[in-house]
């Protein structure tokens, strides 16, 4: 028979920190982004982004490669690139395996809050309206 008492702890802790990192497009615009990430790019290289649709596996929905559906990313294509998606409900872990460069996701639809991604690549997520100027400059220079 124990002679000890038995313990229980209970411990609450919200953390009130922003997981804030940035995105540097090209005409020198930086976007402000959320991600749980300990990994960076080098700021003294210009790395290609490739919209999701553009990046489809051949045969595959153009709408699934855009949310980033796991099996429709060519790994192929966006191999050292930042890759630009939609933001899913989806696990986007299966993004580790394409040697993507990075990941951004974009939010498209207004005063949707943005979950921090905790994948093992570098991932920023953007807002609503980030997203849609990311969307733009990304269009406007193909």
């Amino acid at each position: 028979m124990s002679t000890e008492p038995w313990v229980t702890s209970v411990v609450a802790n919200k953390t009130d920190t922003d997981f804030t990192n940035y995105v540097t497009l090209g005409d020198n615009k930086t976007l402000q982004g959320l991600n749980i990430s300990m990994f960076d790019l080098s700021s003294h290289k210009l790395y290609p982004m490739i919209n999701a649709s553009d990046s489809k596996v051949d045969n595959e929905f153009s709408e699934l490669a855009y949310l980033c559906e796991n099996g429709s990313i060519d790994p192929k294509k966006v191999e050292g690139k930042i890759l630009v998606c939609v933001s899913s409900l989806d696990d986007e872990t299966w993004v580790e395996q394409t040697k993507a460069g990075g990941m951004i996701t974009l939010i498209v639809v207004p005063n949707i809050d943005i979950a921090p991604a905790t994948v093992m690549i570098l991932v920023s997520n953007l807002n609503y309206t980030n997203s849609k100027y990311d969307l733009n400059y990304i269009n406007h220079t193909k």
